[in-house]
């Protein structure tokens, strides 16, 4: 009895020893970020939401404002991602802006969605933004005038504010962000410059 005792001991300790010797497991490894994907249009979906899906893809943004003495100021940059969502009946795009990791990012950091869907009743897109920096969330309306798509609605400054998507191309585009005055005039303030990554 005696020596079994010892023999439960030491086979104990030798457990406790052996426990206490193994080395600790590694931290898990963060998993890589997702690969973006664009989704796909629906063949069902209003052909008009091609319009804005020509857009789907991934964008470097150079962007530009406008200052009280008329000059222009380049900005931090963005990213803008594009892509087909609700099963590809609608368009959504993320704006990350300035570009992650830029030396200026900080408080000026703004993340924004649209979410943009064809209205066939209306013959004119729906969609609504909201930010990180803003206080609510922005409605629009747009329509395809000739190659540009011109969007309608009230955000910045609490006036009418015109956007216009222009010359876009496979790799390429123009955007421009006008503020109605006091006497109804339309004033450019913010210009944007999409290349596909």
């Amino acid at each position: 009895m005696y020596r079994l005792s010892c023999t439960v001991v030491g086979f104990v300790s030798l457990l406790v020893v052996v426990g206490c010797t193994q080395p600790q497991a590694s931290p898990p490894t963060p998993a890589a970020p997702a690969a973006f994907n664009p989704g796909t249009l629906n063949p069902n979906a209003p052909p008009e939401t091609a319009q804005f899906g020509q857009l789907v893809g991934q964008w470097t943004i150079r962007d530009e404002n406008r200052q009280p003495d008329g000059s222009w100021v380049e900005g931090a940059g963005a990213e803008w991602n594009w892509y087909y969502v609700l099963d590809g009946y609608a368009v959504q795009d993320d704006w990350i802006a300035p570009i992650p990791n830029a030396p200026d990012g900080g408080p000026s950091m703004q993340y924004g969605t649209n979410l943009r869907i064809y209205n066939p009743q209306a013959q004119q897109w729906e969609m609504a933004w909201t930010s990180s920096t803003g206080p609510s969330i922005a409605t629009f309306t747009a329509t395809q005038e000739g190659d540009s798509l011109v969007m309608l609605g009230i955000f910045a400054a609490g006036r009418p504010n015109r956007i216009t998507f222009f010359d876009i191309t496979e790799n390429t585009f123009e955007w421009k962000l006008e503020i109605q005055q006091q006497d109804e005039s339309w004033q450019e303030m913010y210009r944007i410059h999409g290349t596909r990554k």
